[in-house]
């Protein structure tokens, strides 16, 4: 999404204010998949902070009267380069599936 639209996003990360942001692009492939964001950052500094599995949140009009995410997710990867850095998110329900998902199992026995 481009920042010349009528609205002013917002992207945090954990508590911190991502103001140096080129694009986002929020994916809801729909049929129960997960949904996913990936985002190009400018601001390299990002590099020296722990990204993975931290909680990120897309506002359109944050501060506006319907202040509710358009998008909340975790951060599953982040691609580093010298000039930006690729972050990709995937809502809550990807913490349930993958490798990396909670296993959980119910029976008659233990449920």
């Amino acid at each position: 999404m481009s920042q010349n639209t009528y609205c002013e996003p917002k992207i945090f990360i954990g508590d911190v204010n991502i103001t140096e942001f080129d694009s986002f692009k929020i994916t809801e492939p729909g049929s129960n998949q997960i949904n996913n964001c990936d985002i190009q950052v400018s601001d390299v500094l990002l590099n020296k902070s722990k990204l993975l599995n931290e909680e990120l949140k897309i506002y359109l009009n944050y501060g506006a009267e319907d202040s509710t995410p358009i998008f909340r997710g975790f951060i599953k990867q982040v691609t580093p380069s010298n000039s930006i850095i690729k972050i990709r998110a995937v809502d809550p329900r990807g913490l349930l599936s993958g490798n990396e998902g909670f296993v959980f199992n119910a029976d008659d026995i233990n449920n």
